[in-house]
């Protein structure tokens, strides 16, 4: 009887979650196209519920994060799941010629630094500034280094640069190789 209860009180607080844990869509906007910019979206960003206090934060090409929701308390899970296959512009390449095609086909020479930064990380790449560093042969650049890995027991190690100046990108600079036992 109490075994009932409990469960019947955990699938009726899937209500409460998709009511009270859920934000709305949010879209965003940004440069698409080798002519320039055009407000398009770029991805939509959602949550839903697909289980009572559990909360998945999707996005378009994204890995899904997961939260646990309780009440108004929201712990985020240590994992992720993958984004669908087919949906990156930039997994599956193994030459660096091909990565810097690859990225600027959707960040070209000009795009806000933002932006730029905002594909990358949807991509995969986590994603820091550096200011007047070095990145492979290069010296005194400012830019977003993006760094990846994918594969699993020999991984491919993915390093780009995504240089700028005065906000806008210039040019982008890659760089991989392969790590495993």
């Amino acid at each position: 009887m109490i075994t009932v209860t409990l469960i019947c009180a955990y699938f009726a607080a899937w209500d409460t979650t998709k009511k009270y844990g859920i934000k709305h869509p949010k879209y965003e906007f940004g440069p698409v196209g080798p002519n320039g910019f055009q407000p398009v979206t770029m991805h939509s960003v959602g949550e839903d519920a697909p289980m009572p206090f559990l909360i998945r934060l999707k996005a378009d090409g994204d890995p899904s994060e997961f939260f646990v929701w309780f009440f108004g308390l929201k712990f985020e899970l240590p994992f992720t799941t993958e984004p669908v296959i087919g949906s990156s512009h930039t997994r599956g390449i193994a030459e660096g010629p091909r990565m810097v095609q690859a990225v600027l086909g959707q960040v070209p020479v000009g795009t806000p630094i933002d932006d730029a930064q905002r594909f990358m990380e949807r991509e995969g790449f986590t994603c820091s500034r550096s200011t007047n560093e070095h990145f492979l042969d290069r010296t005194k650049l400012d830019y977003i280094y993006c760094d990846r890995s994918e594969g699993g027991l020999v991984s491919r190690r993915w390093q780009v640069a995504v240089v700028h100046r005065d906000g806008k990108v210039t040019e982008v600079l890659a760089s991989t190789d392969l790590a495993g036992p």
